[in-house]
């Protein structure tokens, strides 16, 4: 049985990042809260529970598998290369705008709304 402890690593880290459970996870995907532990431990996930898990998890297979999660710039030139990563960054910079803008508006007092 091949073992990968890393790619089992990333799962957990995706898990907690997420806060998901391994029996939440199990139900999502009708697999048993075994079979999540073992992929944790880093053993073997068939491919289609794999699409499953990082479709859930908003993971790239890329970066479960490899932990690149620039592996899909493979192949590129440099220049588009670059002018994917600035994309990447600048929706990930407005995810986290969007993020603190969504926490003040829950922190406000209702007569302030």
């Amino acid at each position: 049985m091949y073992i990968d402890k890393r790619r089992g690593q990333r799962l957990t880290k995706a898990m907690r990042t997420r806060e998901i459970s391994n029996k939440d996870l199990a139900q999502k995907i009708k697999v048993s809260s075994t079979a999540v532990s073992h992929w944790r431990q880093g053993k073997e996930i068939k491919v289609t529970h794999l699409i499953h898990i990082c479709d859930l998890l908003s993971l790239s297979t890329d970066w479960l598998l490899t932990g690149d999660e620039w592996y899909f710039l493979k192949g590129l030139t440099k220049e588009q290369q670059q002018s994917v990563v600035r994309l990447i960054e600048s929706l990930r910079q407005d995810n986290r705008d969007n993020k603190i803008a969504g926490y003040r508006q829950k922190k406000k007092p209702d007569d302030l709304r």
